[in-house]
């Protein structure tokens, strides 16, 4: 499918044109071509895409089934749209799995590959799994990630390549918050602490040399309605900056909003889900290059 173009300008009044959602103000409109992920959605929920490292892979959870299963879709080169969703065998359950979070191949051509479940307990906890070869399934034998996961529900890993340091979403008093997890070895988180973002903000993902995190949250007199934010620094020990929306992005007419935005392991894409017009139904799956979106988010300055 061609990607769509989406013209969005700085202000609220949004007025539908044969498709494109126009928004008018300041005599500004900025043109952002969004790809729908067609192959793989359904008329039900597709959410947490997540890029093969290499990527000629793409997981998600997807609810078409009744409850929430992990999915991969595949492609021979990356100039093919992804298609022939399946479930993920070997990980399905009873329960809800959400959140994929696949690795780069180690030097024994490896795999790792962690995700939320729900499978020991009523709250989501955060897993590992691995395989031999990218062909093969994975193994039964599931690791937890027992320092982070605690009695709340964790959700949205997203594991450093070395292992030894990842992001994730935790469900507190306040609100989801985004927490970051640390260790000396691999797959050895021993320290965690929540990062002083605003409640509410989360899902991380986080690029290859750890300065820019997307995520998402509510956008301002939005009610529930969920919008996709960028938070930036200057280096791995600096703090972040605060997370501003990623405005044209957002689009005016989702119901649910725009979410889950995974970064692809290049920076060349971002993966997010939404329900704004055009797509099957429910949340769909969506990518967007970020060239693509620099050069919006820098015309609309």
């Amino acid at each position: 499918m061609l990607p769509k173009r989406v013209l969005i300008t700085l202000v609220l009044l949004a007025i539908p044109v044969g498709g494109i959602g126009l928004v008018v103000g300041k005599n500004l409109a900025v043109e952002l071509k969004v790809t729908n992920l067609e192959r793989v959605n359904t008329p039900a929920d597709e959410d947490d895409p997540a890029a093969a490292p290499d990527g000629l892979g793409l997981y998600f959870a997807s609810n078409a089934g009744g409850h929430f299963d992990l999915m991969c879709a595949v492609r021979k080169v990356r100039t093919q749209p992804f298609a022939n969703a399946k479930p993920i065998e070997e990980l399905v359950g009873k329960t809800d799995d959400r959140s994929p979070c696949p690795l780069p191949r180690g030097r024994e051509g490896d795999e790792y590959f962690y995700y939320a479940s729900q499978r020991d307990a009523k709250n989501f906890d955060l897993f590992f799994v691995r395989r031999l070869k990218p062909s093969e399934p994975f193994l039964r034998a599931i690791g937890a990630v027992h320092n982070v996961c605690t009695d709340a529900d964790e959700l949205h890993p997203c594991v450093m390549a070395d292992e030894m340091s990842m992001f994730f979403s935790r469900k507190t008093a306040d609100g989801w918050r985004v927490g970051f997890a640390r260790g000396t070895e691999r797959r050895a988180f021993d320290k965690v602490e929540l990062l002083d973002f605003p409640a509410g903000l989360h899902h991380p993902s986080v690029s290859k040399d750890g300065l820019t995190m997307y995520l998402h949250g509510p956008v301002e007199n939005g009610g529930e309605k969920l919008g996709i934010f960028v938070s930036t620094r200057a280096n791995k020990n600096a703090k972040w900056s605060k997370p501003a929306p990623v405005a044209v992005l957002n689009h005016q007419e989702s119901v649910k909003g725009d979410c889950s935005p995974w970064i692809a392991a290049d920076g060349a894409a971002l993966y997010f889900a939404s329900d704004r017009p055009g797509g099957k139904g429910g949340l769909d799956l969506y990518v967007v290059l970020t060239t693509e979106l620099k050069r919006a988010m820098d015309e609309a300055k």
